[in-house]
């Protein structure tokens, strides 16, 4: 691998956040995979959605809720969730000031 393509940081200092909606930023996408790293600011959600690609979230930071099919988990700093291609998804963080989410897919 080249250097140059190697990213290496604290999600927190790579996430982007604006308050209109959830930022993406592609960390690294191919013909193979593709990873994103999507922030979102207390209140705002990536609505439920259903993609025909697997899915895999690691929550950095905050605190939410992860919709999968039609159950809701709650979901923590340091939790992981896979879930199946053409599974119903999406993703809300805590309304609670001050909570940040940053998840990886």
């Amino acid at each position: 691998m080249d250097p140059a393509t190697v990213t290496i940081g604290q999600a927190r200092d790579l996430a982007q956040f604006k308050r209109q909606g959830f930022t993406a930023l592609a960390l690294l996408e191919n013909d193979h995979v593709r990873v994103m790293l999507v922030a979102l600011e207390p209140g705002q959600e990536i609505p439920s959605h259903r993609p025909a690609v697997d899915l895999v979230v690691a929550a950095a930071d905050g605190v939410g809720e992860l919709l999968v099919g039609d159950c809701l988990y709650p979901l923590r700093a340091g939790e992981v969730a896979v879930i199946p291609a053409a599974e119903t998804r999406g993703i809300r963080a805590a309304a609670c000031a001050g909570h940040r989410r940053h998840a990886t897919a």
